[in-house]
Parts: C-alpha cells; structure tokens; sequence
C-alpha cells in the first residue's frame, strides 16, 4: 500500500530540566537549567510517524518541512520527496519546556503562527507536479498553518480512492 499524508509540518521541541533558583533579574521567574533536549514529529509528520508504525506499506509527506523535518522523516524510512523543502530555517516550531522537580509544563514557545504565503504559493506548485493517483489512500492533517488550501481541496475532489481527513474547519 502506498499512502501520502499532505499537511502542515511541525517540529516539537522538549526542554527538560530543573528549576532551583529564581532569576535575580525578576524575582517571580524561574530559571530552568536544561538538561535534556528532544525533537519529534508533530502535525501531519506525526500522522506519518504513526502511519509508518501500523503498516509496512510506503508513506509519503507532502508538506513545507525543514532540513531536521528531512532527517527525522528519513531515521524513521518516511518518505518527503514531495515536500517543499526549507533550506536554513526551521519551519513550524513548538517548544515545551518542563520542569522536572514539579513535573510540570512551564512554557510553550511557538516561533510562528503559520507557513507565509510565499511559501505557500512554492508548495502549490509543488502540488501541481503531483499524481494522487499513484496513491492508494490520502490523509489530509490540518493544523491551520497553511498548507491545507482550496487549491488542495480541489485537487483532492477528483481522487477517486479513499481520503481521511483531521481538520479544525468543519466545513472543510
């Protein structure tokens, strides 16, 4: 089976370490010491991720992704050939960071709301290039950053095999 995931890429940060101190700059914040950091796929990647986990068929990505977007999807045989790649910069980002004494989440940091439009305008050509019915099913994981567009929507009406759908637009 040869299934293709199209969706919006995120890279999710884990900041763990421990906080004993408070800054002396502003005595109501915590420093956190870090001692650990991981990186994981989230957003559509995490579909994939999942995908690849349940079937021994191929998965595709067809996002806007970043050069550590590549590597992970590769370390885990995911293909992402049919992504706009971003060169020197991170895409979509969320950092958590923890604190291990409390256990507890003390900060999300996203670095961008969503994907630009210029961005947005090279992954539709992209798009374009691309054969749906190559595929034996598509899943469509949209996390409203840009990459699930009426262009898309209107590609997927001709596919005649099975699409899934994970989206926040109810009228999608």
């Amino acid at each position: 089976m040869k299934m293709l995931v199209v969706g919006d890429a995120i890279i999710d940060q884990y900041l763990y370490g421990l906080v004993d101190r408070m800054s002396p700059e502003d005595s109501t914040v915590p420093v956190l010491d870090i001692y650990e950091e991981e990186y994981r796929l989230g957003g559509c990647l995490n579909v994939a991720a999942n995908l690849r986990s349940l079937s021994r068929g191929q998965i595709y990505v067809s996002s806007i992704i970043s050069d550590r977007c590549a590597k992970l999807l590769s370390a885990r045989e995911i293909h992402h050939g049919y992504s706009y790649h971003l060169t020197n910069l991170d895409g979509i980002k969320k950092t958590r960071v923890f604190d291990q004494n409390s256990n507890k989440q003390l900060v999300r940091l996203d670095n961008i709301k969503r994907f630009s439009d210029d961005m947005i305008e090279e992954f539709n050509l992209l798009l374009k290039c691309i054969d749906f019915d190559e595929f034996d099913c598509i899943v469509v994981s949209d996390y409203q950053k840009g990459v699930v567009s009426d262009y898309l929507v209107r590609k997927l009406k001709n596919y005649k095999r099975s699409v899934f759908v994970d989206t926040k637009y109810p009228d999608l």
